[in-house]
């Protein structure tokens, strides 16, 4: 199938419709309030874990059944964080000495798993809206503030 994969329709939902597509009733899983940190996950990944689950039901897009892209979001940025902490402690360009003694300078192998974490990474912070770019699509339902000067032309006009 060509284009961009359909969007889920709770993601429909929160981004608008601009197709007019109709949005199939009964998909949107209801959205969750809170729930326990899986127990594998270091106690690094569950702080970063629940950071995440606040911040995507505080702008209702997670439900019940992203609970596991979640966890895959959280190890792909600690993996990240790994990788990239390597390459600090360690040369980003290193120096090699071949078996007959000649010496040439060759970037780290970590530059490459650096590179597949961050695109990693950046795939599930797309998924969930966490970019610039995709946060763009996704339109929040604020909570609407009372207009005081539209209140006070209301009540005149009664």
């Amino acid at each position: 199938m060509s284009g961009p994969p359909k969007a889920p329709s709770h993601l429909r939902l929160v981004r608008g419709n601009p197709s007019k597509r109709p949005i199939t009733k009964g998909t949107q899983a209801p959205p969750i309030r809170g729930g326990e940190t899986p127990a594998f996950l270091s106690k690094n990944e569950q702080n970063w874990y629940k950071k995440i689950i606040n911040q995507l039901i505080e702008r209702e897009i997670l439900t019940e059944l992203d609970l596991k892209a979640v966890e895959m979001l959280v190890k792909a940025y600690s993996d990240y964080r790994a990788i990239n902490s390597v390459l600090e402690s360690d040369r980003i360009i290193q120096t090699v000495v071949t078996t007959t003694g000649d010496t040439h300078k060759k970037p780290s192998p970590f530059l490459g798993e650096a590179r597949e974490a961050r695109k990693e990474l950046k795939s599930w912070l797309q998924e969930f809206g966490m970019t610039p770019a995709s946060r763009s699509k996704v339109n929040v339902n604020e909570a609407e503030t009372a207009d005081p000067f539209a209140a006070l032309l209301s009540q005149r006009e009664d």
